[in-house]
């Protein structure tokens, strides 16, 4: 990836809203912010770190609607099969250039874990946060 397009790419994941569906609400996460919401979600469950995924779009390439569900399906059993707790999600491009992807919200992983796991379904990068603490975007 060239430094034009990561740089491209990274304006793109700032400006963009990573929404979490859950019981009580929702949640809004954007990179460089905290998101006070999900922080009392995270206390009540004494949860101490979150990773916001997708499996969809791989290294920004565009996929089917059909590849990309089969992706993150895929995706969210192995979390769950590996005994994460996981919310739905989606990633809005508010520039419109892309429509939503289908994401989660993976609580209490790691970020050495949500890193792995990003890799292996092709990602750029993710978004991670820890309470009280600023959404970060990992690359990859």
């Amino acid at each position: 990836m060239t430094a034009q397009v990561k740089e491209q790419l990274d304006q793109a994941y700032r400006q963009a809203r990573f929404r979490v569906f859950d019981k009580g609400g929702g949640h809004e996460i954007r990179v460089g912010e905290p998101c006070a919401t999900l922080d009392a979600v995270l206390a009540e469950r004494k949860i101490d770190s979150w990773a916001f995924v997708t499996a969809c779009n791989p290294k920004s390439r565009q996929l089917s609607d059909g590849e990309n569900l089969r992706r993150q399906w895929r995706m969210e059993q192995l979390l769950r099969a590996d005994g994460f707790e996981i919310l739905a999600g989606e990633g809005i491009d508010e520039s419109g250039h892309w429509p939503p992807e289908a994401s989660c919200l993976i609580l209490g992983i790691s970020r050495q874990q949500a890193t792995a796991i990003a890799l292996q379904d092709g990602q750029n990068a993710f978004v991670f946060g820890e309470p009280g603490q600023r959404a970060e975007l990992i690359w990859c």
